[in-house]
């Protein structure tokens, strides 16, 4: 509970915050009560709360409701409790201790304590767990925001996601001119609850977004977690899994400079890519064919970081090329798209406000700040010649998604009116090289 209470908020935004006021409720209430409850065990000799209840209400029958209450509701939590203790306890043994070994132990434990003295130590080990908690919250609240940058992290953001809706982002999508989205944080897990929604804005799933980890994770491990995401794009029809290389990632770590980012040792791409390509034919087989995307603040982020990757991996690792991301790392985009065309199997239409990426100070400044202060914009907006890259792209043959993407705060930057700009530009590019924009068919 010490972890996840801050790690929703973090990733869900304030509206999470009014559950996690249960965070300061139990451990003051249990401050504030627990001390009279123990008083009254102590001069009265109670060894049960049925018995407090008693003294004081004179009622055997609230006295059989008390025991109920603790057989369907207590006894049940408290296995709950002692079973996620077990796991906790196996994780940091690393297996030496079991988690029934660890259960029993503590099961144990908790009878001794109960049975010897009833109602008096139990009260008294909730108040010290009480101050625990207390103390522990405020300590780890504290941390969190350093961590993050401080409350200038939620100012920055300015929380304005969470305030947007899915119907929202899907219908401004729709009358911008697209015929297609990929999913973000707002969508369903599962086909059968997102499927409908996207027919009734007639939109495709053209890809999205996976925080791969292939680099540190084993690899039976990664093939696990990315199943339910390979079924949802599977079964709705996306072209492509958008994986990003998130191992030891600084893209989402406010106070982190983008010059600290990870570096893989020449050496080490080996190993990665055999990985890498052993995933990427898994997910190939399943039906979804991933697309790789280098990214700033990942481990693959420079034009010779992904030469390094397209060397040591087989053809089942295409790319998905970002102009903006190429940009912003120095690379040269029409010279990636004629070296990799036949492995380029997504394009993220992303434009660059240079003055903004050549002004800011990459060695105190974080890729979450450089994204607010606006280096990120739409095709038509920044300084990338668009008309340049799909030339090369239709030169080489591609066809596929053309995606408009921009990481922009949308309180500075409306979507809806920056989707209608790099529509406008993108479909000008591909009218102007011979490109045909498909419909929405209803199926």
């Amino acid at each position: 509970t010490i972890i996840s209470f801050p790690s929703l908020i973090y990733a869900d935004g304030y509206s999470f915050l009014a559950t996690a006021a249960i965070v300061i409720t139990i451990p003051l209430g249990s401050i504030l009560f627990f001390k009279r409850q123990w008083m009254l065990s102590r001069k009265f000799n109670f060894i049960t709360p049925g018995e407090m209840y008693y003294k004081y209400y004179q009622s055997n029958t609230l006295r059989i409701v008390v025991l109920i209450i603790g057989l369907f509701f207590a006894v049940p939590f408290l296995g709950i409790i002692i079973g996620s203790t077990g796991n906790v306890v196996e994780f940091i043994s690393g297996g030496e201790i079991t988690r029934d070994s660890a259960m029993w132990a503590l099961t144990a434990v908790v009878l001794f304590y109960i049975v010897s003295g009833g109602f008096k130590p139990m009260v008294s080990v909730s108040v010290v767990q009480s101050w625990l908690f207390f103390v522990f919250f405020l300590a780890l609240g504290v941390g969190v925001f350093n961590y993050l940058g401080g409350l200038s992290f939620f100012e920055d953001l300015s929380m304005a996601n969470s305030f947007i809706s899915l119907d929202t982002c899907l219908s401004e999508s729709k009358l911008a001119g697209f015929t297609g989205v990929e999913t973000g944080g707002k969508f369903p897990k599962t086909p059968e609850k997102l499927g409908p929604i996207l027919k009734n804005h007639k939109l495709y799933l053209a890809s999205g977004w996976y925080s791969g980890t292939v680099l540190d994770n084993d690899l039976e491990n990664e093939k696990d977690k990315v199943l339910q995401q390979l079924t949802l794009f599977r079964d709705l029809g996306a072209a492509v899994l958008a994986y990003g290389e998130t191992s030891g990632t600084i893209q989402n770590i406010r106070n982190a400079p983008l010059n600290t980012k990870r570096k893989i040792h020449s050496e080490d791409f080996r190993e990665y890519g055999r990985k890498l390509t052993l995933f990427a034919e898994f997910c190939a087989d399943f039906g979804v064919p991933i697309s790789f995307h280098h990214h700033m603040g990942t481990a693959i982020e420079t034009e010779d970081e992904l030469d390094e990757l397209m060397n040591h991996t087989g053809e089942a690792v295409k790319i998905l090329f970002d102009t903006g991301h190429m940009t912003f790392a120095g690379g040269n985009s029409l010279r990636v798209i004629n070296k990799y065309a036949k492995r380029i199997n997504h394009f993220h239409a992303k434009d660059i406000r240079s003055k903004v990426v050549n002004d800011l100070d990459r060695s105190k400044k974080s890729f979450l700040d450089f994204v607010l202060e606006g280096a990120f914009t739409v095709p038509g907006d920044g300084n990338i010649n668009f008309k340049e890259v799909v030339e090369t792209l239709s030169n080489n043959n591609y066809e596929g998604w053309f995606i408009v993407e921009a990481e922009q705060d949308p309180a500075k930057a409306n979507p809806f009116e920056y989707a209608k700009i790099g529509n406008k530009e993108l479909v000008e590019c591909l009218s102007m090289y011979g490109y045909e924009i498909e419909d929405y068919r209803d199926e």
